[in-house]
This record gives structure tokens, C-alpha cells and sequence, in this order.
């Protein structure tokens, strides 16, 4: 039975997160026919870990069993198998069984769901496992099959941790790399190897009694364990293969556990009619089956009986789930059935997989579905489920996805067809992986036609996440020549609101709006029409300086996407952006950190240079915001890291701007004219040189750098005539201040006003009130009045109170919870409670009223997070 997997509205179930497999983290039934060991059984309660390591069939599982029926102590049980490789698909499981176990909490699970197996994970399983008053028992199953070196140092990171409220059992057919020998030297460990768990010729008999085979005399009896060398499984099937005569089921045979293994299968195998033989091993590809899929996998209408008939022959068949609809192969018998096929019937193992992987495509489980395709290295059919339908899953905002796709295919691809080789550029595109991208679309180039429409968008779209405006202008240009093609794919329909992002890159909004103009006008592209073209007007309007226009269009396009189910794909991104924009340029100081907070969260996702680059940006504006321009210049290497742009080449178009602004108000002059120097020419590196020489007093050059602004756009307008306003002496600096507020009273524009000194206070108290109060009054954003009373809250909890202290950092909701070991779910339900007990809104009105009743400290700049 599958376990439940929470799904998003609107996301397909196919490109979910792998689901729980409940047989799993069940522990099997007893054997019918049993051999109780009390003498190996009692051993197992010596130590604190207890290593049972052997071949297969040497009845590791059964004694592990047989020991925990005569245990008070809760179990939680993980059996893995050949898939279970992949530490999240692990972790899930021991999570999972631990919870069946013991009331651990939610914690661990979140933490796992949202940012896999990393440090902030472990260290919540861990509290979540010495909180308990109670040992908890965890068996791990077949172990061998975990192989990842960082994954069980984990798994004796959890065990060292925890102590006494854990104990791990685990067995394994080789020595797991686990430090057995550290654990030895500490008194902890107890092995148990297959000489001791061989059975003798007691053991034995009984078992052959059991089982109803044919009595042995005292020396067949010894030269049976002898040539099985006490294999339990190998005496098993024997017994089973050949009842009247066990002994010669192993007759002649080297003892090697392999060969034996090989053919006992054979023999069981053979003993059963040919249909049920051909339906046992059919159905073996699959990890578990219910009697549709059996019937569909097999073709067979009565397969439903054969089902019925394996069970009764005790063929390694059982039951699984709640329902007991569902069945499963044992493992070792599943992988023996699956080399057995493969090693007979090669075409037939390879139909069938097929087979399989278009049966789990139906349902809607298209990471199964490339499983199958890749055991039989089906590359072509793995490229049409994953790989050709990839803008549709790209939209779903599932990128790391793909990442984990690709790496799954070979290193080496030998593709022929254009169209492929284009289909792999923008797969790789959407996992993040841009060179790989470059690296297909220049292999499909010379195969295409120059002017191949699909190649240009496709580069367009590698240049716009690189920050490239040159090379994205360029691939634009060229796909404008195939405009007029009438087979335009779902893709290329885009043209136009691609062409509208680089032209938003360019600063050119004219260009930009005709292009959303024609972008409205195709049909059948409704996350294009619904989310993308508003996200991107929100763009141009916060870009030209209307940032109400802005900010009802953001807020428009984010409303679509939740309503289309969709979210952390490039359309989300730019409407997160521009909302942040908006509330920034508003100076909607409470409103943009909520959101800045959701573009971090986005970019996390969409994590490309384009992506980070701009969430560096709306960090370091909020941060100039609240703490000041002169405090922000000595943080911005603090606020790259933050926003994950460490790099601080990526688009430093977008961020030269704002650090000359930083630097300035330092004071530092030189490095602030230093960036001035890097800036390519054009409005704002006028703006930016302006600045420089006003704050060096050379308000002449500054004038001269400004003064004719009248073609420029109006967010840039506004900025030069608060300059001139700077720059100015008397009536003119009063008519120059006066014609920036008018300009920037309908749009709403607030921000150019903010952190410009006492000189422009002074100015703005000339004005006539009505006109000065637009500027005043944003530089009293949710600050409480000097008569205000101090409000009275009801207690936080200590959980609260540590997510209180990290209010007034730039931290996202995911870092805060890296910080405090919790999920993001948990910071969210806090955040809601703390702002519900100080009736406020935002963290940043939560932070002013927190300073006011002493829960946090006076604020002096940006709170350092390291």
C-alpha cells in the first residue's frame, strides 16, 4: 500500500514526492512453519546496537521477528529493499516508522519534506527521539541496500546522539559502513554473523517436519546441513522444491551461496505449472501489485486465480496494506524472480518493464513509471515522459524534479534528432543546470535552420536566468524572424512575453507593453494569460515608478497562479518580484517584508543567477528602509549571502544602483565611484554618478548629469528632480522638489523621497502640507507615536520567543527554520501567533512593538545571523 503524500491544488500527482510504501515500515508475519531460536533470541537484549549480518536466507529477519514478540518496548520497523538507494526515500521511512512508534511529532517529517536530509533535519530527529520517555526500538531491515557513505554517517550520527532512547537492530548481507569497530570498543554493540545463526540437524528435522517432507535418517540429515552449510533459505526452498527428497536438491551442487540461491529458484519455479510459473515471474518487475495491475501487466483476464493459487502454495507471496488488496513478492525471492527472468527471457523482461512503465504513466506516477524505463535503459521513452512534456511540468514549478531526472540518464547521450537535442536544452534549462542547456541547443544549432525560431526562445530564455542581457537581445532578435511560423509550439507561443522580459532587462517599457499587448492576443496559453502577462506588467509599471498600478497587478497575477495550482515557476518569481517592488517604492515597509519573504522562498526554488540577483536587490532596498542607507552599505556582503547571490557579478546592473546609494551615505566615496565606473552608460549610471557628486559636493557636475530628464522614465524623473531638489538653493530647490512629488503622487512612489537628510526635511517643510505630507508621512511607517502606550500582549512561548529574535534579521521563513531545527510549517503557525498576540501584521510592526515593550533590543542596524 502506498502511503499518503500531501499534493498542492493543481499539482500533478505524477511529479509528487515519492509516496510511503506501507508494506515497508510493517514488520513481516511470523514464518507458518517456524523454528523458535530462544537461545539467539535472548542474546539480542544485551547492547544498544545489535548487527546481524549474513548471507541471504540465513533467517536474519525471522530471528529479528521471533525477538520482538517476546519485547514490551515500542518498534519501529523499516524493511528496505533495492530502491530504497535514495537517502530522502530512506529518511521518509525511518520517519514514518519512528512515528508509528512513538509520538515524535510532526517536526522531523516537515523538515524532511522541504529541505531533505541535511543537518536542520537530524538535529529535529534527534530532539524529537531524546525527548521521549520511553526506548524505541529501530529495525532496519536489509540495510545492505542503503550505500550511501553521508547517509549512514547520519544513521550513527542519530544513534550517538540519541543514547538510550534508541536502540537500532538492523541486518544486513554485508557490513553496512556503520563505525561497528568504535561501537565495539564502547561495550554497544552486539554482531550476530550467519555461524550463529546456522541451523544444526535439530533445527532442521524440525523444520523439515513442518514443512511435511519426507523423514531423514541421521546421516542424510547431517550431509543435508552440511551441503547447505546451515542456509536456512536454501534448506527452505529445498524442502519445498523437492519434499520427498530434500537432500538431493542439493546434491552435487558447490556450496556457494549465488549458485545455490540461482537454483533453487529454478527448482521452485519449476515445480509449479507452466501459466502459474509465467505469471510469477511477470509480475516480479513490479514491486507490489493489486489484481488490476497484475491482469494488465500480465494480459491475463483469470490472473486473479493465479494470484490465489501462488499464495496458497506458499510461493514467497503475501499480502500487504490495510486492505490486504495489495501484494508483494519477498524481496530475495522478487530480486532471484527477476534475475531469472532476465537471464532467460531478455525481450520478454524488457516488454514487460515497458509494460510497467506505461502502467504507472496511466496512474499518475511518473517517477516509477522512469524507474522502469531506466532498468531496461528505455532512453527514448524516458525523453517522451519526461523530457517532451517538459514545459508543461516546468510550469508546475518542478525543477528539482528534473534535476533528479537527468542525473539518472546516461552521461553520455548519443542524439541524433534537432528537435531532441532542443526538448534536453530546455530540460536541463528548467533544472538550473544552464551550461548543460547551452551545451544541447549549440549541438542542435547546426542541424536547424539559422533562424530556427525554437533555438533563439530557447536561448533567449538561458540568457534572461543568466542575466545576459546582450545574448538574451540577440536571441530575440533572431526569433522574431520566425514570428510568422504557422506550427508554433506551447513554447514558442511565448514569444512575445519572453520578448517582454528582456525588454524589462533593458529598462525599456514601451517595448515591453507592446510586446504583453501582443502576448494577450494567443490564444490557448491560460497561465501565460492569467499569470504571466500581469506579473510581467507589474514589472514594467514598478519599473517606470507606478507602483499602486504595481502592485494591483502582482497581487492579481499571484491570485491566478494559487488559483491555477502553480507556484515557484519563473512566472511566480516575476510576480513575487514585483510586488516586492511595488510595496518597496510605496514604502510599505511592513507590506514589503512580507513580501521580499515570498520572492527569497521563490528563489530558493527557481534558483537561477536572475532569481538570486534580484532578491539581493529587494533585500538590501528593505534593508535601507528600516535600518538607514549608511548601515546597509557595511552589511551588503551579508545581504548577497542572504539572498544566495554571493556572487555579486550576477546582473550587477540590478545592484550597481543600490550600492553606489549604500556606499555614498557611508561615506565612501571612492568605492562608491569605483561602482560608478563599472556601470555601463545610460540613465542610471547618471543617477548614480549624480549621487557621488552630491555627496562630494560638486553639485554643478550633479545638475549638469540631471537636469535634462525629460524624456526619461518617470520612476528615473523623480529620482533626478529630488537630485536637483539636493543640488539647489531657495525657490528652485523648492520647485524642483515640488515637480518630483507631483510627478510622484499618482503613482504612489514614496521611496526616492526616503534617507535623503535633513536638508530635504527642511525642504519639505516649505512645501504646502497637503504636498510635503505624501514624503512625511511614509517616514512614520507603523512607528508608535511618542505619547503611544505601550501595549500589553499575552505571553509568547519559548518557541515564539526564539523566532521573536529573529525578527529583525533578513532571514526567510526556511532560514529561520534552518536556524531554530524547525520546519517551514511551524515558522508560519509561530509567526501567526506572534503576530496575533501583538495585533500586528508584518514582522516589521512586530519588531517596533517588541522594542517598545523590551522583548527585543533598541535597534541598532541589522542584526548580524551567523
Amino acid at each position: 500500500m502506498v502511503g499518503p503524500v500531501a499534493v498542492g491544488a493543481g499539482v500533478p500527482a505524477e511529479i509528487a514526492p515519492t509516496p510511503l510504501i506501507m508494506a515497508k515500515v510493517v514488520p513481516p508475519g511470523l514464518p507458518s512453519v517456524m523454528v523458535e531460536r530462544p537461545d539467539r533470541r535472548e542474546v539480542l537484549d544485551s547492547s544498544a546496537v545489535v548487527a546481524i549480518i549474513a548471507p541471504a536466507g540465513y533467517g536474519k529477519t525471522t530471528l529479528v521477528r521471533e525477538w520482538l514478540e517476546h519485547r514490551p518496548q515500542p518498534v519501529a520497523w523499516y524493511s528496505l529493499d533495492a530502491l530504497d538507494t535514495n537517502p530522502l526515500c530512506f529518511w521518509r521511512h525511518v520517519v514514518f516508522a519512528l512515528e508509528q512508534a512513538v509520538d515524535i511529532g510532526g517536526e522531523p517529517a516537515s523538515i524532511l519534506d522541504e529541505r531533505g536530509a541535511d543537518t536542520v533535519f537530524l538535529h529535529a530527529l534527534v530532539h524529537a527521539l531524546v525527548s521521549q520517555d520511553r526506548t524505541v526500538v529501530l529495525v532496519l531491515d536489509d540495510l545492505h541496500h542503503l550505500r550511501d557513505r553521508v547517509t549512514l554517517e547520519q544513521l550513527a550520527l542519530l544513534v550517538d546522539r540519541v543514547g538510550e532512547q534508541l536502540r537500532l537492530v538492523f541486518t544486513a548481507r554485508s557490513v553496512p559502513a556503520l563505525p561497528l569497530s568504535r561501537w565495539h570498543l564502547q561495550g554497544r554493540v552486539l554482531e550476530i554473523r550467519s555461524s550463529d545463526l546456522r541451523f544444526d540437524e535439530q533445527q532442521t528435522a524440525r523444520m523439515l517436519d513442518g514443512l511435511g517432507c519426507a523423514a531423514l535418517d541421521e546421516t542424510a540429515l547431517s550431509d543435508l546441513v552440511v551441503r547447505a552449510e546451515g542456509w536456512v533459505a536454501g534448506l527452505q526452498m529445498a524442502a519445498l522444491a523437492r519434499p520427498d527428497a530434500a537432500l538431493e536438491a542439493l546434491f552435487d551442487l558447490p556450496v556457494d551461496g549465488e549458485l545455490v540461491a540461482d537454483y533453487l529458484v529454478v527448482e521452485v519455479l519449476e515445480a509449479l505449472p507452466a501459466d502459474l510459473r509465467s505469471v510469477a515471474l511477470a509480475l516480479s518487475v513490479v514491486d507490489e501489485f493489486d489484481v488490476q495491475l497484475a491482469a494488465e501487466l500480465t494480459d491475463r483476464a483469470d490472473v486473479a486465480s493465479h494470484i490465489r493459487a501462488l499464495l496458497d502454495g506458499n510461493v514467497f507471496l503475501g499480502r500487504v496494506g490495510d486492505d490486504r488488496s495489495t501484494y508483494r513478492f519477498h524481496p530475495l525471492f522478487r530480486e532471484l524472480l527477476r534475475r531469472e527472468l532476465r537471464d532467460r527471457d531478455l525481450p520478454t523482461w524488457s516488454r514487460l518493464h515497458r509494460t510497467a512503465a506505461r502502467l504507472a504513466a496511466e496512474r499518475g506516477q511518473t517517477s516509477a513509471a522512469f524507474e522502469h524505463l531506466m532498468a531496461v535503459s528505455d532512453v527514448a521513452g524516458a525523453f517522451d515522459l519526461i523530457i517532451r512534456p517538459g514545459l508543461a511540468l516546468s510550469d508546475q514549478g518542478y525543477g528539482r524534479f528534473f534535476r533528479r531526472w537527468l542525473e539518472q540518464l546516461p552521461a553520455e547521450l548519443d542524439v541524433q534528432d534537432p528537435s531532441l537535442m532542443i526538448d534536453l536544452g530546455f530540460a536541463n534549462f528548467t533544472a538550473g543546470r544552464l551550461d548543460d542547456a547551452r551545451r544541447w541547443l549549440d549541438a542542435a544549432a547546426p542541424l536547424c535552420d539559422p533562424m530556427d525560431q525554437r533555438i533563439a526562445l530557447r536561448r533567449t530564455a538561458i540568457a534572461i536566468a543568466s542575466g545576459d542581457i546582450d545574448g538574451a537581445a540577440a536571441a530575440i532578435e533572431i526569433g522574431r524572424g520566425g514570428i510568422g511560423q504557422a506550427d508554433r509550439t506551447a513554447f514558442e507561443r511565448r514569444f512575445d512575453t519572453t520578448a517582454a522580459r528582456v525588454h524589462v532587462m533593458q529598462g525599456d517599457a514601451v517595448a515591453a507593453s507592446a510586446a504583453l499587448d501582443r502576448a494577450e492576443s494567443v490564444s490557448g496559453d491560460e497561465l501565460a494569460r492569467r499569470v504571466t502577462v500581469p506579473a510581467i506588467r507589474a514589472r514594467v509599471a514598478a519599473m517606470i515608478g507606478a507602483v499602486d498600478d504595481a502592485a494591483l497587478l502582482a497581487e492579481q497575477a499571484l491570485v491566478e497562479a494559487d488559483a491555477l495550482g502553480v507556484r515557484d515557476n519563473p512566472a511566480y518569481l516575476e510576480a513575487a518580484i514585483a510586488l516586492a517592488l511595488a510595496r518597496l517604492g510605496q514604502a510599505d515597509v511592513a507590506a514589503a517584508s512580507v513580501a521580499v519573504d515570498a520572492v527569497l522562498e521563490v528563489a530558493e526554488a527557481v534558483d537561477y543567477p536572475y532569481s538570486r540577483a534580484h532578491s539581493a536587490a529587494v533585500l538590501i532596498e528593505l534593508h535601507a528602509m528600516q535600518h538607514g542607507w549608511a548601515t546597509t552599505a557595511g552589511r551588503l556582503d551579508e545581504l548577497f549571502e542572504l539572498a544566495g547571490a554571493s556572487d555579486v557579478q550576477w546582473l550587477p546592473w540590478l545592484t550597481q544602483p543600490l550600492r553606489v546609494r549604500a556606499l555614498t551615505a557611508a561615506g565612501r566615496v571612492d568605492d562608491a565611484l569605483a561602482v560608478v565606473d563599472e556601470m555601463t552608460p545610460g540613465v542610471p549610471r547618471r543617477l548614480a554618478e549624480a549621487t557621488v557628486c552630491h555627496a562630494q559636493k560638486r553639485y554643478d557636475a550633479a545638475l549638469h548629469l540631471v537636469a535634462a530628464n525629460d524624456e526619461w522614465m518617470a520612476r528615473h524623473r523623480v529620482d533626478a528632480l529630488v537630485l536637483l531638489a539636493e543640488c539647489s538653493t531657495g525657490v528652485l530647490a523648492e520647485e524642483y522638489l515640488s515637480s518630483a512629488l507631483h510627478l510622484a503622487m499618482p503613482l504612489g512612489l514614496v521611496s526616492p523621497f526616503l534617507g535623503r537628510g535633513d536638508d530635504l526635511a527642511r525642504l519639505l517643510r516649505r512645501l504646502p502640507p497637503a504636498l510635503a505630507a505624501f514624503a512625511v508621512n511614509a517616514t512614520t511607517f507603523g512607528a508608535d507615536g511618542p505619547g503611544a502606550p505601550v501595549p500589553t500582549i499575552d505571553p509568547l512561548t519559548p518557541r515564539e520567543l526564539e523566532l521573536l529574535v529573529l525578527l529583525p534579521t533578513h532571514l526567510s521563513n526556511s532560514a529561520m527554520g534552518e536556524r531554530l531545527f524547525i520546519s517551514i510549517n511551524t515558522v508560519k503557525t509561530n509567526l501567526k501567533a506572534i503576530y496575533r498576540k501583538f495585533g500586528t501584521a508584518s514582522r516589521a510592526e512586530t519588531v517596533v512593538r517588541a522594542r517598545a515593550i523590551g522583548l527585543l533590543p533598541a535597534d541598532d542596524g541589522f542584526t548580524r545571523t551567523g
